[in-house]
């Protein structure tokens, strides 16, 4: 009987101290979406074969739990924050904000009047747009964005990409990955690459650009930094040593850092 109440213990004990699924844990969310309404887009044909091999390679970390994983119907709120939407409510499951790192797979494009990204979601002409997008300052502050979608980093004006991004990094988001063209809807695994790049310990960027290493995709990574040679350190973070460099906000923000594998 008293071993029994020993276990007991020592199992409320590591609930107490690390909690089912919160600081002890990364969070993961993935939004996907392959059809579209009434073909108001064209279909993709890959999206969910890459994004179930980021999952299951994110189930196989033991201080990795799954948050959420959905199609993009009725979800361009859970995209937006409450301070530049009035419906916008990124803190509300399944919002970006309640993850560490969140993945998607959809068309995106880039604007350039005004400048924008806007992520399509199922609905007919319902986007998702980076101008009422503040990751890292709601309920679990998203820390890692990553996104196989089309020209979320286009580099046609340095001042236009910018724009793009700045209402985004505000919040105090850590890292971003994208690409600066077309991705590509291949039958390939590349999201679960990946993940075991995150898990093996690689730098986020390394992990990203090496995974996304097909058919001449011009993958490409951001940061932010206070200057220059900050933004260049915060280059190195991997997914155990996320949450060591500090979150930069609003005017802090100072620096812009993007490395692009080059297309062929």
């Amino acid at each position: 009987m008293k071993k029994i109440l020993s276990v007991v213990f020592v199992l409320l004990l590591n609930l107490f101290v690390f909690g089912e699924d919160d600081d002890y844990y990364n969070l993961y969310g993935i939004m996907a979406q392959q059809e579209f309404e009434d073909g108001w887009n064209d279909a993709l044909k890959n999206v969910y074969y890459d994004t179930d091999s980021f999952e299951s390679e994110m189930n196989k970390d033991p201080n990795t739990r799954y948050k959420f994983y959905d199609e993009m119907r009725d979800k361009k709120y859970y995209w937006h924050d409450s301070s530049l939407s009035s419906r916008g409510k990124d803190h509300e499951s399944p919002g970006l904000d309640t993850v560490d790192i969140f993945y998607t797979s959809t068309h995106s494009g880039a604007w350039n009047d005004p400048p924008l990204i806007a992520w399509t979601m199922w609905n007919k002409w319902a986007y998702a747009r980076s101008k009422y997008m503040r990751l890292g300052d709601d309920g679990r502050k998203l820390s890692i964005f990553s996104s196989f979608t089309c020209d979320t980093m286009m580099l046609n004006s340095w001042e236009k990409f910018i724009g793009r991004w700045e209402n985004i990094f505000k919040g105090g988001l850590r890292i971003a990955t994208g690409f600066t063209g077309n991705s590509k809807d291949v039958k390939k695994k590349l999201g679960g690459m990946y993940a075991k790049g995150l898990i093996s310990g690689k730098s986020i960027r390394n992990s990203w650009i090496d995974a996304m290493d097909y058919r001449g995709m011009p993958a490409s990574v951001l940061v932010t930094g206070t200057d220059e040679e900050n933004s260049k350190k915060r280059m190195r973070m991997t997914y155990q040593n996320y949450k060591k460099f500090s979150r930069i906000r609003d005017d802090k923000v100072v620096s812009w850092y993007l490395v692009e594998r080059s297309s062929d």
